[in-house]
């Protein structure tokens, strides 16, 4: 034999051997005993862990990205809402304005029409009352 083949049957030997004495499985675990056991394993271990500094940096700029977002709309929320009430309040003055000139209105055409009713009242009395 060569220098190869004996290197060949060397290696073969070691490992071969550690082989059959480890490839054989003797307990029966479910698939669902498996998973826990991993989960057990590796429940411990921090997913930051495997992050280099730049993700590290990436995940917090992201993090703090979504609280600026969240921060912008409820303020652009809070906005909306205070400018609504502004446009109430405004509507509801120019309303109220625009009712009371109204009001004045029928109370001065009212006052005319009473005082215009009196006055042929007392003509009406007046001229009976002459006769």
């Amino acid at each position: 034999k060569g220098p190869l083949m004996s290197f060949i049957d060397a290696v073969v030997f070691v490992y071969g051997k550690e082989n059959l004495d480890i490839g054989c499985q003797t307990e029966h675990a479910t698939l669902q005993e498996k998973l826990q056991f991993l989960d057990k394993k590796y429940e411990n271990m921090s997913p930051d862990r495997f992050l280099t500094e730049e993700d590290k940096h990436l995940q917090s700029l992201y993090r703090n990205n979504k609280d600026v977002e969240e921060l912008i709309k409820l303020e652009v929320d809070r906005f909306k809402e205070l400018e609504l009430e502004r446009y109430k309040l405004l509507e509801r003055d120019r309303l109220n304005k625009e009712f009371n000139k109204k009001l004045s209105a029928y109370e001065a055409e009212y006052r005319q029409r009473i005082d215009s009713l009196t006055r042929r009242e007392l003509e009406k009395y007046s001229i009976h009352g002459q006769n």
